[in-house]
């Protein structure tokens, strides 16, 4: 049997042959970037400066963490910490354009509220869809009578549907299973939504049904304030990659930190950046127009890198050194991370370094962005300058770096009065509180100290005072033993002694050995020592045995409590606030330091004689420093007080422990125990006079037994 094709028979069946061939070969394997390029289209209705088609020149420091995102990559997430304007945001655009058109699949993004998923809509997403060939003929339009019509925060297509949803709504986080995730403006997160935990670990678990298919999460943001910003702990948690660019002055790449880029005290004058490598040495600097050339050779890097495997990847040539290099800090000394310059012939070395276990996480601010000029990166420090809060932003939107949260403390004069206003009454416990705390600082001619109740929201200074006596001499301790015997009572608790007491033991020549001699012997008394550098822990205590010399240069083992002021200051200062903010309520807001109504002015400055400082380029996890403006003896003391307490982990005990710990502390005179409400609105009465007793509740032994002795 026979037949022919007449012409329109002809050609319609190779248009459907083509057709058949289109969806049954394979997909070629190129990068994202590469499938992106003048394909994707971003319009002006998406805030963008340069509208079109997508083209990556400028912002080649986005190939990279881009390619990161394909399902065959081994990592799960990808974490982005990058300024404002740097282009991050088109990372997840170009991303899910891809996902749509090339492995559809359901898509989650994840953004603060509802009204921002609708404003990214309207202002990211649904633009570059209308003017997208491929995204225009896949997405299903909104309004049409379609069952699968597409929605303002719902988008479908074929294979998948792409949903924006509120971390701060419980349904949106429950209601959706997700093969690919992205996560943007984390910081704004809430820390915890429908008592079901972070609103980040909710959504993760809605990729669960996809895991055996392959799950991929971006996570992309400008940073927020260091140690509550998502974005900065991922990052961290990553290999910390930084671009290195190759030098056109000498035989090395490097990274540009702020410290390098110059800003002139003179406006009209172009900023310029110091190469590390050969800058200082040699005069030579980058300009703003040096750099589209530099950061194109990221790109040939990776173009390169592609056509090679990692065995043969020392065939690229010197002049292709540029692109990212992890830099995290291992424990490991023979795996030390790359410094700020490092020769164009070992590039590669760097490159393969061993990441441990880390993801890749990336980093980026303005200096590179083509979107950001550099005189105004030099104009928005000079506007910024000298302003704590613009400094903030400053680092966070320019630097893409986080920022420390507030912890100045409020003027000394608002201190006095607001201790006028609602401060405790001296020498006796006041309501809400039952566990004591009493602390000393030594100095050179006189020891100071202080005593601190202690409750489930607040402490509050309650007794204070100086030995004026040389702490070398016999005669400050007898005075200072005395001390640690004192009693106080309150309205609701019976007489009660210290549950800690805590003595300086540094900081005065001599006196070292007379602490230790003070502090060994003495149920719940314990030297304390400020921490000159991070505890390994993490934590802001440590307890250990140490073996020191007493006065006899004999050797003893103390119980040795390490302080880490820098941390516990940042509480004090809170403290401090929350104690002047508490001034117009009926009770004392959580976190809130007390003191007396008759506390001094001299008190209150020196409670507010250290200063936070941190450099604006600093890195994440590097520390700022406490400048010391003026007598400091009073923050000292606090700082100890709160150290004893939170190393005994009272900040741990729940309701139920402080109403047991209340009721064994009750007056004995009282028919009933007064329950713990009533302790918050008890009248005062004088201070009676009393003998030491041990505090019920408080074994006489070491304060700092393991939890589990507890």
């Amino acid at each position: 049997m026979s037949f022919s094709w007449t012409g329109g028979e002809a050609k319609a069946a190779a248009a459907l042959f083509l057709a058949l061939a289109q969806v049954v070969a394979p997909m070629p394997d190129e990068p994202i970037y590469v499938w992106a390029e003048n394909r994707v289209y971003i319009p002006a209705e998406a805030n963008t400066s340069r509208p079109g088609l997508l083209s990556w020149d400028g912002v080649e420091y986005c190939l990279e963490p881009l390619e990161r995102l394909k399902f065959d990559d081994p990592a799960p997430r990808v974490p982005v910490m990058a300024a404002g304007q740097t282009g991050k945001s088109n990372i997840g655009v170009v991303w899910v354009s891809w996902i749509i058109c090339r492995s559809p699949r359901p898509i989650g993004l994840g953004l603060p509220n509802r009204a921002k998923a609708q404003a990214f809509n309207s202002k990211k997403l649904q633009p570059v869809i209308d003017k997208t060939e491929d995204l225009r003929d896949r997405v299903v339009p909104e309004g049409t009578r379609k069952a699968r019509a597409s929605t303002t925060i719902q988008k479908n297509y074929p294979g998948g549907s792409l949903t924006m949803f509120s971390a701060s709504s419980v349904n949106d986080l429950q209601s959706e299973s997700f093969g690919a995730l992205w996560l943007t403006e984390t910081p704004n997160f809430k820390a915890e939504v429908g008592s079901r935990g972070s609103p980040m670990t909710q959504a993760r678990v809605r990729m669960d049904a996809w895991e055996a298919a392959g799950t991929k999460e971006l996570h992309e943001s400008t940073p927020g304030e260091e140690g509550e910003c998502p974005i900065s702990a991922d990052y961290l948690a990553g290999d910390q990659r930084e671009i290195y660019l190759a030098c056109p002055h000498c035989d090395h790449s490097f990274r540009i930190d702020w410290e390098d880029f110059v800003v002139p005290s003179d406006p009209s004058e172009e900023p310029y950046v110091v190469p590390p490598c050969c800058g200082p040495t040699d005069g030579t600097i980058i300009l703003e127009r040096d750099m589209p050339a530099l950061k194109r050779v990221i790109r040939r890097r990776l173009e390169a890198e592609a056509i090679l495997t990692p065995e043969t990847f020392a065939q690229i040539t010197d002049d292709l050194a540029a692109g990212y290099l992890p830099t995290f800090v291992s424990q490991d000394p023979a795996n030390p991370p790359p410094p700020r310059a490092v020769p164009k012939a070992e590039f590669t070395r760097w490159r393969d370094r061993p990441v441990e276990g880390r993801l890749n996480s990336y980093h980026f601010w303005q200096v590179l962005s083509p979107f950001k000029t550099w005189r105004g990166i030099a104009q928005d420090y000079r506007d910024a300058e000298g302003n704590p809060s613009e400094e903030a932003a400053f680092r966070q939107q320019k630097l893409g770096l986080p920022t420390v949260s507030g912890v100045k403390p409020p003027d000394h004069q608002v201190l006095v009065e607001t201790a006028k206003a609602i401060g405790v009454i001296p020498g006796r416990i006041p309501p809400g509180t039952c566990w004591l705390s009493g602390q000393a600082d030594i100095q050179g001619d006189r020891i100071e100290w202080a005593a601190y109740a202690h409750g489930p929201t607040f402490m509050a200074r309650i007794d204070r005072g100086v030995i004026e006596k040389d702490p070398l001499t016999v005669d400050a301790w007898a005075d200072l033993a005395e001390i640690v015997k004192r009693r106080y009572e309150g309205d609701h608790v019976r007489p009660l002694g210290f549950d800690a007491f805590g003595v300086d033991s540094g900081g005065v020549e001599g006196v070292t050995p007379r602490v230790y001699e003070f502090t060994r012997g003495r149920a719940n008394v314990y030297a304390i020592k400020g921490a000159t550098r991070p505890i390994p822990s993490g934590l802001p205590t440590e307890l250990k045995k140490h073996k020191g010399k007493d006065t006899k240069q004999r050797t003893i083992t103390v119980d040795l409590l390490l302080v880490d002021g820098y941390v516990i200051k940042r509480y004090i200062a809170l403290g401090l606030q929350q104690f002047v903010a508490s001034a117009e309520l009926t009770a004392p807001l959580p976190g809130a330091i007390l003191f007396e109504d008759d506390a001094t002015e001299e008190d209150f400055k020196q409670l507010t004689a250290e200063v936070f400082k941190r450099a604006v380029d600093a890195k994440p996890g590097q520390r700022g420093e406490w400048h010391q403006t003026g007598p400091n003896e009073q923050l000292d003391l606090a700082v100890y007080g709160w150290a004893l307490a939170y190393q005994k982990r009272v900040h741990t005990w729940d309701a139920a422990r402080w109403e047991m710990m209340f009721k064994q502390r009750a007056r004995v005179d009282e028919t009933a125990p007064a329950p713990l409400e009533a302790l918050w609105s008890a009248d005062a009465q004088p201070v009676p006079k009393a003998e030491t007793a041990p505090n019920p509740g408080t074994e006489r032994r070491s304060l700092f037994s393991r939890r589990s002795e507890t």
